[in-house]
């Protein structure tokens, strides 16, 4: 993510979309997620206390017919929730400032 920063501190889009989708193993996971059966009943047991997670998990399962900043809004927010469990503070909107150039 460092990386994909330009010299005012956003996030390049452009960027951020060749490092995550370069990745082979968040490839592999979307491709993974993509044959998941997320609507299944005991799916949602297993993810009842992640609610959050289970509707970004419903909504990338259909990855490849979202657009790459939504696709890669939705893995952020993911990330963002993970990481921070116990302390929710991080602005998701961050990582999608406006890049003027």
């Amino acid at each position: 993510l460092n990386e994909a920063k330009n010299e005012g501190g956003q996030v390049s889009l452009d960027k951020l979309a060749i490092s995550i989708f370069g990745d082979e193993t968040l490839s592999g996971f979307l491709l993974l997620l993509a044959r998941l059966p997320v609507f299944s009943n005991d799916f949602e047991i297993l993810m009842k206390d992640e609610l959050d997670v289970l509707q970004i998990l419903k909504k990338l399962k259909f990855f490849i017919n979202l657009k790459v900043r939504e696709t890669i809004y939705l893995l952020v927010k993911m990330s963002t929730i993970s990481s921070n469990a116990a302390n929710n503070s991080v602005d998701v909107a961050e990582y999608f400032a406006v890049d003027p150039n």
